[in-house]
């Protein structure tokens, strides 16, 4: 009785350490990121009224800034610590959204928008392990997204134009 006692106490041990020993040697990977597909843009005033034209270029002007700082961090960060600021650049994107274009911005808002989209969903893909690395995604959205400060600082100074123009009219 004893001996069929120490024997079943022996496996019961060697059960529960079985079940908690992880003989893969991989380290445990972290919940993958869900994020819902962004809005679609919306389209709001036009360009010839400076307010409109003013408040969308600074929202969207810093967004990009900072998603632009953010995108090259990210891309830096080891594939486990990228959920924090893959979450924010699709905040980002979703706020370039948020924003009213004004009839002048639309295309370039798109583009931005694209770029920035792209930049999201592959790094999603690749924090969930369905991507083996990054490849060109950063470089060309990088790329991309010169191309539209480009168009944002043409769209600045038609604003100042349009300013000075006013202001030397007495308006």
């Amino acid at each position: 009785m004893r001996g069929s006692r120490r024997l079943s106490i022996i496996l019961v041990v060697i059960l529960l350490v079985a079940c908690t020993v992880d003989e893969s040697g991989q380290p445990t990977l972290p919940a993958p990121i869900t994020l819902t597909p962004p809005a679609a843009i919306t389209v709001q005033g036009t360009c010839d009224e400076n307010s409109t034209l003013e408040r969308w270029l600074q929202t969207t002007s810093l967004a990009l800034s900072d998603f632009i700082v953010t995108m090259n961090s990210t891309a830096a960060q080891e594939r486990a610590g990228m959920s924090d600021s893959i979450y924010r650049l699709a905040a980002l994107r979703d706020a370039v959204i948020a924003a009213a274009a004004p009839d002048c911005g639309i295309g370039v808002q798109e583009r931005m928008v694209d770029a920035m989209n792209t930049v999201v969903t592959t790094l999603q893909g690749y924090f969930n392990g369905d991507l083996p690395n990054l490849g060109s995604t950063i470089g060309d959205a990088s790329a991309l997204l010169d191309r539209v400060i480009a168009e944002q600082n043409e769209l600045i100074v038609r604003l100042e134009t349009q300013i000075n123009q006013q202001n030397n009219n007495g308006q």
